[in-house]
């Protein structure tokens, strides 16, 4: 037993092990400066403090946008065994655990494949080294990490099931599909789905052919059940992001822009498709530098850049970043580079890999390299965003590449395990390595020798550059040298590998000398590339990090006040697109790609124009600006209408584009805008304004307010109006609560004094949770049953068949008769 796991043993102590030696600053104590973490701590600051405080994580937060779900921010999820799961690798180290957990399960895909145990970790490791892991680790996007970390269990289960094993390809798709969503981010799990669509298609295609319709609807049927269970485990998060969504940027809006305009359930296009590659980013998979690499680029003391400065006396460093890139993205923190070797390889599995599988990883990563291309390949995109379900939600098509990595990867190893095969004369192996290294290497001779009258070398930005001081012309010349050097490393890494590769081919070193050549190649070449993005630089000691979060002058003088609830905003900062001041404030501001749609249309409509009748009634009672001095500065609001108040008269208006108009000169202080369909609640009631009422107890879902009134009223509130949760009470009876002028809550208050107060309980998250913990036991009961019973009937004894295929019906021999005599 202890012999058989050794070598994957051995193959964890890799991973291990090298994640160490690469997050060594993590180690000695260091932080990673992570944008996304930084933006994500401002986010839920308020509701950590609240859970520090209570024990309790609060499902909504008031610190950005006016208010709004923690569904989208880190809202425990504690009755799926996927997200426990999730939580301790986070807690043992995060993000490296995810890291070090994708090379094991991309390893577990290559040995289900029956691929050599040693080219397995190879592969492994080159699949998780690929740089766009390192640069999104460095931009903090740790869920997309994950995602993609954990999706190898995903398709070994699927293509393990589809080979006849259904028990083993059943446990692994339940396990993986039930992380992979558990991670929460959904784009790159829509991507997993679409290229395993794809298997799917070219495997019924394939068992149509064979006669093998009937394994493929039994494992079809093992599928449904897994993937239904690993669904089931993570209702709780898919429900209360499915009913959120309805309410966000992704649901559509209700306003209608013009006469003519297309209502969309989704992102608008130019919105959705601002983060896409053009035909030069599609070329860095093999040429990292061939675009400029990024836009904070380290070349040295040798770069013309640097020693134009240094000529006109500029106090530069030769650490200094230059906006080298200049690709189709706005701005990028790097290539997605696959490897040059890897590519070479990918390019000598289509010649060797005669599986089923060759076919779809070849379409999966055509498809996906096109997909990332967004508008500038736009028939293509424009087809999936609007015909193909749900493709609209997602924004930034760039990230698809990411799939891609995964698939030429996965096919670069299959074909290096036949080069160890024996199925291939030398003739055979040497012809189609040649093949491969001529093509991917005479592409990078291509660019080394020509590629500077190959592109234009300018970038969308550079006005701006010369504006800021720097030479443009010096800027190109660094273009044109980082692509002619890049262009010749890859050229030198594929010879190198190719070179290794017919050494073996040629009887001139043994397998094991070959696959550790290349495993040290491939490491070498993407653990430099990796470097160039995620190093030494990319980490701060903690207190430079806790730097980010401390107070200004401004916060400082504002937090003075102590009122429960009043919001800020704060216009020194990308307002929309900082989370910084809700780091200590309830802000009208923020960050989040899921804000409300109803609020984006008021940023749109009125707080952009500075609509001081909306910042009073959503209780701006500060506000940040610069002075001349560009030192920040508060200004108090002394027109903010406070938490509640009672207003005098109601206009109803007849369409959502009259209710949010109706705001530009609304007096809200008196008047209040409700929209026709709550026209009934307001039946035999005509407003008198009179009497008081005050907030007298906050937290985050929760608000108290007390009354008193000589009659009944209407009480507009500051809070955003969220119908899928927010259940009000008067005297701890549930009472109907309205929306209000576009965004907020109103509810009729009765004579007298009372006790209202706002509960946030979405029912979807009860029901979700309740369902999430059935099927985690269901998931963990039936894993081991399933397991016991493969142990029994000794599945995990046997080898997974590399391909279980019957000769076509045209070419089947005619049964020859025995020449046995028969028994009578």
């Amino acid at each position: 037993m202890f012999k058989r796991i050794t070598p994957h043993l051995i193959a964890f102590g890799v991973f291990l092990v090298l994640a160490v030696v690469y997050f060594m600053p993590l180690i000695k104590g260091n932080v990673i400066q992570q944008g996304d973490i930084i933006s994500w701590k401002g986010m839920v600051q308020e509701a950590m403090t609240y859970k520090e405080r209570t024990g309790i994580f609060p499902l909504w937060t008031n610190s950005m946008f006016s208010g709004m779900p923690t569904f989208t921010m880190g809202a425990p999820f504690p009755s799926s065994i996927a997200y426990n799961f999730l939580a301790f690798v986070n807690k043992i180290w995060d993000p490296v655990g995810h890291f070090i957990f994708g090379m094991v399960c991309f390893y577990i895909l290559l040995i289900t494949l029956r691929v050599n145990r040693w080219v397995s970790m190879v592969g492994a490791v080159a699949f998780m080294f690929t740089t766009y892991h390192f640069e999104i680790i460095e931009a903090g996007h740790l869920t997309k990490l994950a995602t993609l970390a954990y999706m190898s269990l995903v398709v070994a289960g699927v293509i393990t099931a589809y080979r006849g094993n259904y028990l083993r390809g059943a446990v692994l798709f339940a396990i993986g599909i039930a992380i992979d969503i558990a991670c929460y981010h959904i784009q790159m799990t829509y991507y997993v789905f679409l290229i395993m669509l794809i298997y799917l298609i070219g495997r019924l295609i394939h068992d149509i052919r064979t006669g093998q319709l009937t394994q493929f609807a039994k494992a079809t049927a093992y599928l449904l059940v897994a993937g239904i269970i690993g669904l089931g485990v993570n209702a709780s998060n898919l429900l209360t992001t499915y009913d959120y969504a309805k309410e966000t940027m992704r649901g559509g809006s209700v306003l209608t822009q013009n006469a003519t305009a297309k209502k969309s359930s989704g992102l608008e296009w130019d919105y959705a498709m601002q983060w896409s590659q053009g035909w030069g980013d599609v070329l860095t998979i093999f040429v990292p530098g061939i675009v400029g690499g990024s836009s904070a680029e380290q070349l040295g003391a040798s770069s013309e850049t640097y020693q134009e400065l240094s000529r006109k006396g500029a106090n530069v460093s030769p650490d200094m970043q230059l906006p080298l890139y200049y690709g189709a993205l706005p701005f990028t923190s790097g290539p997605i580079y696959f490897g040059a070797g890897v590519l070479m390889l990918f390019v000598l599995g289509l010649q060797l890999y005669k599986g089923h599988e060759k076919w779809w990883l070849l379409i999966a990563t055509i498809l996906t390299l096109l997909l990332s291309m967004g508008k500038h390949f736009s028939g293509l995109n424009e087809f999936f965003f609007n015909y193909f379900p749900m493709y609209n939600k997602f924004r930034s098509p760039n990230s698809i590449a990411a799939i891609t990595a995964f698939t030429v990867v996965l096919l670069a190893f299959l074909g290096v395990a036949k080069v160890f095969s024996k199925e291939y004369t030398k003739s055979q192996l040497n012809n189609a390595l040649y093949i491969s290294v001529g093509t991917v290497g005479g592409i990078c001779l291509f660019f080394w020798l020509m590629g500077t009258s190959f592109f234009s070398f300018t970038g969308s930005e550079d006005e701006r550059y010369a504006q800021m001081g720097l030479n443009v012309q010096a800027l190109i010349a660094d273009r044109k040298a980082y692509l002619r050097s890049d262009a010749l490393r890859s050229l030198l890494i594929i010879l190198a590998t190719g070179g290794l590769i017919w050494a073996f081919i040629n009887e001139k070193l043994k397998e094991m000398v070959v696959v550790a050549g290349i495993g040290v190649i491939t490491l070498f070449d993407l653990w430099a590339v990796g470097k160039r993005y995620l190093n030494d630089d990319s980490y701060v000691s903690a207190t430079e990090y806790n730097a980010n979060f401390a107070t200004r002058p401004v916060d400082e003088q504002i937090l003075q006040d102590k009122d429960p609830s009043y919001r800020v905003l704060d216009v020194s900062v990308n307002t929309f697109n900082s989370s910084r001041p809700s780091y200590y404030h309830k802000t009208i501001g923020g960050y989040s790609p899921a804000k409300m749609q109803r609020y984006q249309d008021i940023i749109d409509r009125h707080i952009s124009k500075n609509n001081m009748n909306v910042l009073n009634m959503l209780n701006t009672r500060y506000v940040i600006t610069k002075g001349q001095d560009g030192k920040e500065m508060v200004q108090r609001n002394p027109t903010a209408l406070g938490n509640a108040w009672f207003v005098s008269s109601v206009q109803t208006a007849a369409s959502p584009d009259a209710e949010i108009d109706s705001l530009t000169n609304l007096n809200a202080a008196e008047n209040a805008i409700i929209h026709k369909e709550f026209a009934s609640y307001l039946n035999g009631f005509t407003p008198n304004k009179n009497g008081t009422i005050q907030l007298t107890a906050y937290s985050p879902d929760k608000m108290t307010y007390t009354t008193n009134a000589t009659s009944e009223q209407l009480a507009v509130f500051s809070e955003v109006w969220y119908p899928r949760g927010w259940n009000a009470y008067v005297d701890d009876k549930p009472v109907p609560h309205i929306r209000a002028n576009y965004i907020l809550r109103a509810m009729r208050i009765p004579a007298g004094q009372h006790s209202v107060e706002f509960r946030f309980e979405p029912a979807v998250y009860k029901t979700g949770g309740l369902i999430s913990m059935l099927f985690s036991f269901l998931m963990v009961g039936g894993i081991l049953g399933l397991l016991g019973l493969a142990y029994k009937r000794g599945d995990f004894n046997t080898p997974i068949a590399e391909e279980q295929t019957k000769p076509l019906a045209t070419t089947q021999p005619k049964q020859q008769p025995s020449s046995k005599p028969k028994k009578r």
